[in-house]
């Protein structure tokens, strides 16, 4: 399985988030920073150490782990275990 998803790495989720929207000003102007911006106050991304948890807890063996600008995870997983 693979998911591609903003995830916020919690080592320091304030900058992350804030240089995320800093770089989307950059790469498309006020609108990819308004859409950055509205993303983070209405939506409900989580952080690194949730995901993880959620997909070991499932069965799932995370078997490669990427993260970018700090709010981006790439997970690789194999399901490992049968959960009931």
């Amino acid at each position: 399985m693979f998911i591609r998803d903003i995830v916020i790495q919690d080592n320091n989720p304030v900058f992350n988030i804030g240089a995320f929207i800093a770089a989307q000003y950059k790469h498309g102007g006020d609108f990819l920073e308004e859409d950055a911006v509205i993303h983070f106050k209405e939506e409900y991304s989580t952080f690194d150490w949730i995901m993880e948890e959620m997909l070991e807890r499932s069965g799932m063996e995370i078997t490669e782990l990427g993260t970018e600008k700090g709010v981006i995870g790439n997970y690789t997983c194999k399901k490992v275990k049968n959960i009931r």
